[in-house]
């Protein structure tokens, strides 16, 4: 399974990599990607009772959730259901979105899906003084959240976040040495 976050704000994302190896060992890798380069750190999974947290996101339909566009948006309102299509479910999304996104791979057989600025939708449908139904949506969060708190995923997109602020001020450093150089010359 792999789990990506991705976030407008950067040229690259945060990662989350869990698989069984050939010993039998659950192992993790989490990191970021920006500008092509893969940061990132190996570990045996000793810490997270893995049985237990795969059967959490089985319950939260892990295997079998619908992508975004895909799951039923419905609000019910004066006893009369509307569904949402497609179209009209990104007019609810901001217009700087991250993503998160899910990919498994199991047996020969592959899946993906995403959700776009899945937390903020969520949020600003519980604020709406109507009634959504939503499970994927919900469940889609929980599934998110459990990977972050589990793998400490938020301290990485803090070191992602680090990564590239530090990474730019070098550049802009760089640049303004050669500017320098050229001023002079």
């Amino acid at each position: 399974m792999r789990f990506w976050s991705i976030s407008v704000w950067y040229d690259g994302g945060t990662f989350l990599k869990l698989n069984f190896d050939k010993q039998g060992n659950w192992q993790y890798a989490r990191g970021f990607v920006y500008e092509d380069s893969l940061v990132c750190s190996s570990q045996i999974c000793d810490f997270v009772d893995i049985e237990s947290l795969w059967e959490k996101l089985l319950d939260l339909d892990v295997l079998t959730l619908s992508d975004m566009h895909q799951s039923d948006f419905s609000i019910i309102t004066d006893k009369c259901i509307y569904h949402v299509g497609e179209g009209q479910i990104d007019r609810f999304i901001s217009a700087d979105p991250s993503s998160y996104w899910i990919e498994l791979y199991s047996k020969n057989k592959y899946r993906s899906y995403y959700y776009i600025n899945s937390e903020s939708l969520l949020t600003s449908y519980q604020k709406s003084k109507n009634v959504w139904y939503m499970p994927d949506l919900i469940n889609f969060v929980k599934i998110t959240q459990t990977l972050r708190d589990t793998f400490y995923l938020n301290d990485i997109h803090s070191e992602f976040a680090a990564y590239v602020r530090n990474k730019r001020s070098l550049v802009n450093a760089t640049t303004k040495k050669r500017k320098k150089r050229r001023k002079k010359n």
